[in-house]
């Protein structure tokens, strides 16, 4: 509760960023072209996302691991995914967003598809998840970091707040499908190793889907975008869009 309050105290010590008004002649009307094909790739990847089962339950349920197991997992992955981060926001600015985020999606395709591999069939079914949870949460640190850096980079001038938001509700919604559609799966099917396989199957299918619509620019080097920061207004909210 006092380092909660200390919080607090830090947060309340922070400059007011103020308020943004888009110009009215970008207000309303449809997002451009870019950011609409973006966000539909994206939903098409959180929908995958949403799809995928708890890799933690799957090890109790169907390895028959210990609740340790399950808590040594969720620390992996999430030693992995704070790395991760470092690493990848550090090399993003001046790196390719699009060639990340679509390197990001094969890997998580690829790697939960590779779950299937941690069956209980392979005695060695453990050491492979902790393998497949580092693979997965660095890959989805990199998806996140390279999708909100490549909506900001593609976004004309004037429509940055409206791509963000369309970009928020669309991904929440996918997830919130995927979800859905994971929980009747397991509702109707026999909580077993066939019923994760095929899950483990479709939630990678999904990835790699929308992998193969995602546009990529032409070099791993440079900041690909369409709209460049002296474009922008100068506002320290679109400092992401050098």
């Amino acid at each position: 509760r006092v380092a909660s309050l200390a919080f607090i105290r830090a947060m309340r010590k922070l400059p007011r960023p103020g308020a943004l008004a888009p110009e009215r002649s970008v207000r309303g009307g449809s997002l451009s072209t870019p950011v609409r094909r973006f966000i539909r790739t994206n939903a098409i990847a959180a929908l995958g996302a949403g799809f995928a089962p708890y890799l933690s339950i799957y090890a109790i349920v169907v390895l028959n691991q210990s609740a340790a197991y399950a808590i040594l997992l969720s620390a992996v992955g999430s030693a992995a995914a704070l790395v991760g981060a470092l690493v990848i926001g550090n090399w993003l600015e001046r790196g390719s967003a699009s060639r990340l985020y679509r390197i990001s999606l094969i890997v998580r395709g690829v790697g939960m598809a590779s779950s299937a591999l941690a069956g209980p069939w392979n005695p060695y079914a453990p050491i492979v998840l902790l393998v497949v949870i580092v693979i997965i949460t660095v890959g989805f640190a990199a998806g996140i970091l390279s999708a909100l850096e490549r909506v900001l980079r593609l976004a004309a001038p004037g429509e940055s707040i409206r791509a963000q938001s369309a970009y928020g509700a669309t991904t929440a919604g996918a997830l919130a499908v995927g979800q859905l559609a994971g929980v009747i799966v397991l509702a109707l099917l026999p909580i077993a190793y066939p019923t994760y396989v095929g899950i483990f199957i479709v939630t990678g299918a999904l990835r790699l889907v929308a992998a193969a619509t995602a546009d990529v620019g032409d070099d791993w080097n440079t900041a690909t975008r369409i709209h460049h920061g002296e474009e922008m207004p100068t506002e320290t909210a679109f400092e992401s869009q050098r």
